[in-house]
């Protein structure tokens, strides 16, 4: 080897070539925190600290893979910052937020012995006041709290979020106000950023008519899930808890198997339970009875579906017949991501579906 090559190898130990924007394009799984782009929405940010990305596995763990598809789509002639659905995942390595993306590509997760996954959506009521941040805030803190086993000063979350996962210990009302009592806290961060959004957007001027809405605070949904994988039997225990009129559905052999919660087709209201910013609101109408909780096993080749009001009033409309369900497994079990996209929007558009904001989260166990 001549002096001239010698130079050049010395040049390319010595030069950052894997933090390259090259590199980064055609090797992303290269880098350790590879992420989308990032586009600024004019909504109030949740000025919250987030875990790292997910970062991929070693070769050598075993090959259990759960494949995540996230759709999230605005009303139809609305843009995607003007959506007020929200989501996020998370495990014990990293959490991810639909703050993050315009939108978000498939991933595929090989998942190691024990691990844990949480996901969480939410739909925030079109008539309250900043209601896509009060959404945002409720999943990122439902997945972070249910999966945070870590000693602190304050150990109300983690305790907390096993009980109301625990379907064999009855939701108490002493419960249930440990549970508001964490709302309540979170609705202080809301109430801080969305003051600052307010004031900021309209220059220290805020019309009357905005003011009273905001005096009235935000209400959302919230479906959380909780999945964690069993060696021995090689299945994976999942539990959810929902508040509202979003939906789990789990699909096995092509045939939904169980919803939660069971709910009927006109069942599906314009006044779901909610849950609020305000405390007396929620002193009132957040209810034991309003808070439904389910388990299940999640089995290779099984799909679970989160899905937000409009597509799963949708979705529990076209199961009641079986002509029906034959339609509907042909149009979701599609892997073409861009075509179910479309159907959804064809669907709004030909009024079959309400046109609302879409959320759907498709987890599914490739064996």
């Amino acid at each position: 080897m001549n002096t001239s090559q010698l130079r050049w190898l010395d040049l390319l130990r010595l030069w950052p070539w894997q933090q390259s924007v090259l590199f980064g394009e055609y090797f992303p799984m290269g880098r350790r925190n590879a992420r989308p782009q990032v586009k600024k929405s004019a909504q109030p940010a949740n000025q919250i600290e987030r875990r790292p990305g997910p970062r991929p596995e070693p070769r050598s763990l075993p090959q259990i893979r759960w494949h995540l598809e996230i759709y999230r789509l605005p009303k139809l002639g609305y843009t995607l910052q003007e959506c007020e659905d929200a989501w996020a995942y998370a495990n014990k390595d990293f959490i991810d937020v639909c703050r993050d993306y315009e939108t978000y590509p498939p991933r595929t997760y090989h998942l190691r012995f024990g691990a844990e996954l949480a996901i969480a959506i939410s739909d925030g009521a079109t008539e309250s006041f900043a209601s896509a941040l009060w959404a945002e805030i409720l999943t990122f803190h439902a997945v972070n709290d249910a999966l945070d086993k870590r000693d602190r000063d304050n150990r109300l979350q983690a305790n907390l979020w096993s009980y109301m996962f625990d379907t064999e210990t009855p939701l108490s009302n002493k419960l249930l106000d440990e549970f508001r009592q964490w709302v309540a806290a979170k609705a202080k961060l809301w109430k801080r950023q969305a003051n600052q959004w307010r004031v900021a957007e309209s220059g220290g001027n805020v019309p009357w008519f905005i003011e009273a809405k905001a005096e009235r605070g935000s209400h959302a949904t919230l479906l959380v899930l909780l999945l964690q994988y069993d060696e021995p039997s090689h299945t994976c225990h999942y539990r959810v808890m929902a508040i509202g009129d979003n939906c789990l559905f789990h699909w096995r052999d092509g045939r939904l198997f169980k919803m939660v919660p069971d709910l009927l087709a006109e069942q599906f209201t314009v006044s779901p339970q909610l849950i609020g910013t305000d405390t007396d609101y929620n002193r009132r109408y957040l209810t034991v009875e309003g808070i439904q909780r389910s388990s299940g096993q999640f089995s290779p080749g099984d799909q679970l579906w989160l899905a937000t009001d409009s597509l799963s009033a949708w979705i529990t409309k076209e199961s009641q017949t079986e002509r029906q369900a034959n339609q509907l497994k042909k149009i979701l079990v599609s892997e073409e991501r861009q075509n179910l996209s479309q159907v959804f929007d064809q669907l709004r558009s030909d009024s079959r579906m309400k046109n609302d904001d879409i959320t759907l989260v498709r987890l599914r166990w490739v064996d």
